[in-house]
């Protein structure tokens, strides 16, 4: 399974997960302006796209995954013991932190704009691990 933390920019991205042979799930960014565009484009691959959280049951975990825009909101979540782990994005700094029994994870950004690196979080549940990829 994929998990986009937002910011997927423009419709056109969807390009980019065009033959992916899992499930693509994710949350809106602040810099994706067009969503209904979006919407559109991620629809044509069955990706389930959600405004603001996004909440996935993996067995016998719980995901919540949310841009991070607010960062009360993300301690939350992650406090909150409703999740063992929790995506986000926002800043495109790649790395994890544990907050009470929760993961916190980001990615970082797939494109390599902002910070000069292309990244990926992997996380391997039955480990409830994850591991930061330089792509």
């Amino acid at each position: 399974m994929v998990v986009h933390a937002g910011d997927f920019s423009s419709g056109f991205t969807a390009q980019a997960f065009e033959g992916l042979t899992c499930p693509l799930s994710g949350v809106f960014g602040e810099c994706d302006a067009d969503r209904q565009e979006l919407l559109e484009s991620y629809q044509r691959l069955n990706a389930n796209i959600q405004e603001q959280l996004l909440e996935l049951q993996l067995g016998d975990l719980r995901l919540a995954a949310i841009h991070g825009t607010n960062e009360s909101i993300v301690r939350a979540l992650a406090k909150s013991r409703d999740y063992d782990f929790v995506v986000r994005g926002h800043d495109h700094v790649a790395g994890m932190t544990r907050i009470g029994d929760a993961l916190v994870l980001n990615p970082g950004e797939g494109s390599g704009l902002t910070t000069g690196r292309t990244t990926v979080a992997v996380l391997k549940l039955s480990e409830r691990k994850c591991t930061i990829v330089e792509l």
